[in-house]
């Protein structure tokens, strides 16, 4: 499951903000920034932020931090590349 912070950091990713942009709006180091997206990837078996922006944009609150199976990450590749 996603911390309540990876959450945030996802959710601001998806919007379209660098990693830049996400530290200077959290107050936060750009390097705290790349730590919490690199362990949103591996909890997720994502590869990419354009992947974590898809996943976290079709996921419910609720669900945020399942860990899709392979034919939704199949489905979250299809998104991106079509």
């Amino acid at each position: 499951m996603l911390s309540p912070r990876e959450t945030e950091i996802a959710t601001l990713v998806a919007r379209g903000l660098t990693n830049r942009q996400i530290a200077v709006k959290l107050s936060i180091g750009e390097g705290t920034v790349r730590n919490n997206l690199s362990a949103s990837l591996a909890k997720l078996g994502l590869v990419n932020r354009a992947e974590l922006a898809v996943w976290i944009t079709r996921n419910k609150p609720a669900q945020r931090g399942s860990i899709p199976d392979p034919d939704t990450r199949r489905d979250i590749l299809f998104d991106i590349y079509r």
